[in-house]
C-alpha cells in the first residue's frame, strides 16, 4: 500500500481539493493501482459537508483530523453502497490502537455514516463516486475525526486516549486498518463486515424513528445493500436505505 499525502493548512473541503488534484491526468495514471491511495488533508475546512443536504461537518483548526482518500474504483453499485460500513469498521480498529480497553467498550456505530464514543459523535464517513470524465469512477472516502476540539454535544479523542494522538499518525493506521478490511471484503464479502458493524450497533434491538417519524420500528438488522431493517409490532420489516435515526 503506497499513500501519497497533500495537506493543506485551509481549503473549503477536502473533497472539493482532491478531485481537483485528480483533474490532472499524470496524477491521475500514478494513482491507478489498487495499492495506490491518494489522500487530501487540511488543518481546517470552511465548507466541510455531511452526508445529507444541507449538514456541515465543524472543522475548526488545531488538530482534528479531516481527510479524503481517493482509490481507483473497481467496485460495481451494489459493492460502493458497502464501503461506509466497511470504512467504519476500519476506523474502529485504528481507534482501538488509542483507546484503553475500556474506552473501546464505549464505541459504537450509528446508521449508516456516524462513530460514536459514549453515545456523542466523534467521527463521520462521507463516500462519494466520481467521475471526471474517460478513465473510469474514483472511490473518494471523507473521514472527519473529533482529536482535540468537539462540538458541545460530540465527543473528543484526546478525552479517552490513553496517549497523545497526532491526525497524521492516525490517519496512517486508518488507511492500513482500510486495506485490512479491503481484502477481507474482496475474500468474503459484506456479511462479515455487516457483522462487525452489527456488533457496535447503536440502538440495535431498540424501537427508533427514522426520518422525523417516517417509519418507527425495532433496528433489527442491516441488509445485504447496507439499508437499514425495521420490524413493526406486527412482525413487517422495513428497509430504509436513506435518511437518519431521530
Amino acid at each position: 500500500m503506497h499513500l501519497e499525502l497533500y495537506h493543506f493548512k485551509s481549503v473549503t473541503s477536502t473533497q472539493d481539493v482532491i478531485k481537483q488534484i485528480l483533474a490532472n491526468k499524470e496524477t491521475k495514471t500514478a494513482y491507478s493501482g489498487q495499492s495506490q491511495v491518494l489522500a487530501v488533508s487540511a488543518d481546517r475546512q470552511t465548507a466541510g459537508r455531511g452526508r445529507l443536504p444541507g449538514r456541515i461537518w465543524q472543522s475548526p483548526s488545531g488538530g482534528n483530523l479531516y481527510v479524503t482518500l481517493a482509490l481507483k474504483c473497481t467496485w460495481d453499485a451494489r459493492q460502493i453502497k458497502h464501503f461506509p460500513f466497511l470504512a467504519l469498521c476500519a476506523l474502529i480498529e485504528a481507534l482501538k490502537e488509542r483507546l484503553s480497553i475500556q474506552a473501546a467498550e464505549l464505541i459504537s456505530t450509528k446508521w449508516p455514516n456516524d462513530l460514536l464514543l459514549e453515545g456523542k459523535k466523534i467521527a463521520g464517513i462521507l463516500t462519494e463516486l466520481w467521475d471526471n470524465g474517460g478513465d473510469g469512477n474514483w472511490l473518494l472516502i471523507g473521514v472527519g475525526l473529533n482529536i482535540i476540539s468537539s462540538p458541545k454535544e460530540a465527543a473528543k479523542l484526546d478525552d479517552y486516549a490513553t496517549e497523545a494522538t497526532e491526525a497524521k499518525a492516525l490517519l496512517q493506521l486508518i488507511v492500513s486498518a482500510l486495506f485490512v478490511e479491503i481484502d477481507r471484503y474482496g475474500r468474503d464479502g459484506f456479511d462479515p463486515i455487516r457483522r462487525k458493524w452489527l456488533d457496535f450497533g447503536w440502538k440495535l434491538g431498540d424501537t427508533i424513528s427514522v426520518n422525523d417519524g417516517e417509519y418507527t420500528g425495532r433496528f433489527v438488522d442491516i441488509g445485504d445493500d447496507g439499508s437499514m431493517v425495521l420490524c413493526d409490532r406486527n412482525g413487517r420489516k422495513t428497509q430504509i436505505s436513506y435518511g437518519s435515526i431521530d
